[in-house]
C-alpha cells in the first residue's frame, strides 16, 4: 500500500478481508512488500527484448554478408572477363594478321557467316591458326565480338574452341577492326563431314563411322553440359549446329562461335526476373519451335548464390507442363524470347537426329508440317533403318587415320554375322534417336538435362563397343522411365 495521502490516515480506511497487502504506514501493522515483487514487472522486458534485439541483429549481419558475397562474386567475374580481355588484346596488330592470311585472300578463306569470316593463316611461331575477321556493318557484330570475347576468356575445356588472340585495331583505311584467332581445326566442322560440299570431302564422309558420331555426340554434350552446370557464370550457346562445330585431326569435337552466347547472371544483380527478353536469333531449324511459355516462378534460397525455382509451363495447347529443377538463374528460349539453357538441349536433339539420318532440319523434303523431328518420330522405332544415313549400313571405307574405337567397331562388325551386325547397328541407333527424340521434344513432360545425356551417349557407345557400363542399369531406367515414352 502507498504511505501518502489518505493512505497515512487509519481512521480514512479500512483493510479488513485484505489479507494479501503489504507496506503502508507502520499503524497498519502490514508486511513489508518484498524488493522481487516490486521489480519483477521491470525484469520482463529485457528477457523478451534482448533475443529479439539479438535475432534482428545476426539477421541483419546474414543478409549483408549475403549482399557483399553476390556483390564480390560479380565483381571477381567482372574483374576476371576484364583481365582476361585485357592480355589477349595486345596480342596480334591488323598488320601481322594481313601478313599471316596472305592479305586474307581467298585462298585462305575457309568460310563465312553473318557476322563474318574466317581465314587460314600462320602465326608468329609457325602454327597453323584461323582467323575470324567481323563484319562490323552487319548490325549487332560488335555486340557478337564482345560476348564472344566475355564467353571463351572464361572458359576451359577440353570440347570448346580455345581462343589464342584478338585484334582490336584499325584497317589500313582506318576503319575499326576486330577479329579473333583460334587453334585451326584441321578436320573442318561436323557439318562438312555430313554434308561433304565437293568431291574432295566425299571420301571421308563415306568413311565417317558410327562410332566416330557417337565420339562427337558425347564431345558436344560434355561441352554443353560444362556451359550449364559448370561455368562460374552459366552459359547458354544459342546457336548450336554442325557448322559450329569442328573437328581436330583426332576428330574430337570442339564446339565454337559463341557470338550469341548468353550468361545467365548478368541481367540483373539484385532482382530476379521472371523472364529475360532478347531477340530470337540463331538458326533455322535449331530453335525451339513456336511454343508460348507463361513462366511462374516461385524464389526461394537453397544456397548461397543459387536459387531454387518451380516453374508452370503452358504450350499451345494449354496443357500445363511442370518442370521442378534447381538452376542458377535460368529461363526458356523460345517465342516469347526467354533464354534457357533447354534452348541448347533443344537444339542438340536436332544435331543428334541430323548426324544419324543425315539431313539438314531446312531440307526441301520438311514442307507442310513435317518436320525433321517429326519424320524421326514417325518411323522411331521400328522402321528408323529406313531414315538413317545410308553410309552408316555399308561399314564405310578404311583410312589410315582411325583410332583405336573405330578399329574395334570394324572388328566387332566383322566378327559378328550378318544379322548379328545388323542388329547391334539398330539396337545403337534406336536408342541414340530416342535421346535425339527426347532433347527435341518442345513438349515433353520430362525433359533431360545434358548431364543424362552425357551418361546415356556413353553407355550406348559402350554398349555398341561391347564395353562393360556401371551406370548402365541407371541409363536404362532413365531411357525407358524419365524420358518421354516415344513408341
Amino acid at each position: 500500500m502507498p504511505k501518502e495521502g489518505i493512505f497515512a490516515n487509519t481512521s480514512a480506511l479500512s483493510i479488513i478481508g485484505n489479507h494479501k497487502l503489504c507496506g503502508g504506514i507502520p499503524e497498519l501493522l502490514l508486511p513489508t512488500c518484498s524488493r522481487k515483487l516490486h521489480s519483477s514487472g521491470n525484469l520482463l522486458a529485457p528477457k523478451v527484448l534482448i533475443p529479439a534485439i539479438t535475432a534482428i541483429m545476426l539477421i541483419s549481419i546474414m543478409f549483408c554478408r549475403l549482399v557483399a558475397y553476390l556483390m564480390l562474386k560479380k565483381s571477381r567475374t567482372r574483374t576476371s572477363i576484364a583481365s582476361s580481355l585485357e592480355s589477349l588484346r595486345s596480342g596480334v596488330s591488323y598488320s601481322e594478321l594481313m601478313k599471316s592470311t596472305d592479305g586474307f585472300s581467298m585462298e585462305n578463306l575457309i568460310g563465312s557467316g553473318s557476322f563474318g569470316s574466317v581465314y587460314k593463316g600462320l602465326s608468329g611461331d609457325g602454327k597453323v591458326v584461323a582467323v575470324k575477321v567481323l563484319n562490323l556493318q552487319q548490325e549487332g557484330a560488335s555486340k557478337s565480338f564482345i560476348d564472344e570475347c566475355k564467353a571463351l576468356t572464361t572458359i576451359r575445356h577440353r570440347n570448346l574452341l580455345k581462343i589464342i588472340t584478338l585484334c582490336s585495331s584499325v584497317d589500313l583505311e582506318g576503319n575499326d577492326f576486330k577479329a579473333l584467332v583460334f587453334k585451326f581445326m584441321s578436320n573442318g566442322s561436323l557439318d562438312q563431314w555430313l554434308h561433304p560440299r565437293d568431291d574432295d570431302e566425299q571420301p571421308r564422309a563415306k568413311s565417317f563411322s558410327v562410332v566416330q558420331r557417337l565420339n562427337i555426340a558425347i564431345d558436344v554434350a560434355s561441352a554443353l553440359n560444362y556451359l550449364h552446370y559448370h561455368c562460374q557464370t552459366p552459359i547458354v550457346h544459342c546457336d548450336l549446329k554442325p557448322s559450329n562445330v569442328l573437328l581436330d585431326e583426332d576428330m574430337t569435337a570442339h564446339v565454337g562461335d559463341f557470338g550469341l552466347a548468353k550468361f545467365l547472371l548478368e541481367a540483373s544483380s539484385s532482382a530476379i526476373p521472371s523472364s529475360m527478353s532478347v531477340g530470337l536469333k540463331g538458326s533455322i531449324g535449331y530453335i525451339p519451335p513456336g511454343i508460348s511459355l507463361f513462366i511462374k516462378t516461385d524464389f526461394t534460397f537453397s544456397s548461397i548464390g543459387y536459387s531454387s525455382y518451380r516453374y508452370t509451363v503452358t504450350n499451345n495447347n494449354s496443357s500445363p507442363i511442370s518442370l521442378f529443377k534447381t538452376l542458377t538463374y535460368s529461363y526458356y528460349y523460345g517465342t516469347g524470347g526467354q533464354v534457357s539453357i533447354l534452348r541448347d538441349v533443344y537444339s542438340y536433339g536436332i544435331l543428334i537426329l541430323g548426324m544419324f539420318t543425315g539431313k539438314r532440319p531446312t531440307d526441301d523434303i520438311f514442307q507442310d508440317g513435317l518436320s525433321l523431328h517429326k519424320c524421326v518420330t514417325m518411323a522411331f522405332p521400328k522402321r528408323i533403318m529406313d531414315i538413317v544415313d545410308p553410309s552408316l549400313l555399308v561399314g564405310g571405307e578404311e583410312n589410315d587415320d582411325e583410332n583405336g574405337e573405330v578399329i574395334r567397331e570394324r572388328e566387332i562388325i566383322k566378327e559378328d554375322d550378318t544379322q548379328t551386325s545388323a542388329r547391334r547397328i539398330e539396337e545403337c541407333l534406336v536408342a541414340v534417336m530416342r535421346v535425339g527424340l527426347s532433347c527435341s521434344n518442345a513438349e515433353s513432360r520430362e525433359l533431360m538435362t545434358m548431364d543424362d545425356v552425357v551418361n546415356i551417349m556413353h553407355a550406348i557407345r559402350d554398349s555398341f563397343l561391347g564395353l562393360k557400363n556401371k551406370n548402365w542399369r541407371r541409363i536404362r531406367y532413365v531411357l525407358n522411365f524419365k524420358i518421354l515414352k516415344l513408341d
